[in-house]
């Protein structure tokens, strides 16, 4: 499978993924407020990011660095990720 064939496809099962997860927490959202509720939404948040973090690392090659790195930067305030650049540095 060629590269193009290989991003085509990981993409359309990243999309999957947020499709189910935005069902899933529209279904959750719909429900009273309980500590099982969050328990389950905190499920459903960590199963789209494990999703997210693998589209990154074995699609797109990105290191367990560079994904650690856009992450804390995409956390930062608007104002501080203004500061750094594209790597992440300020």
């Amino acid at each position: 499978m060629g590269n193009e064939a290989k991003c085509k496809k990981a993409l359309k099962e990243l999309a999957v993924n947020v499709i189910a997860f935005e069902n899933a927490l529209d279904a959750e959202m719909r429900k009273p407020s309980t500590v099982e509720r969050g328990q389950r939404i905190a499920k459903l948040l960590n199963a789209l990011t494990v999703a997210r973090q693998s589209a990154m690392r074995f699609t797109l090659g990105f290191s367990f660095n560079k994904i650690k790195r856009l992450e804390t930067v995409q956390a930062l305030a608007p104002k501080q990720r203004k500061e750094r650049n594209k790597y992440g540095e300020v």
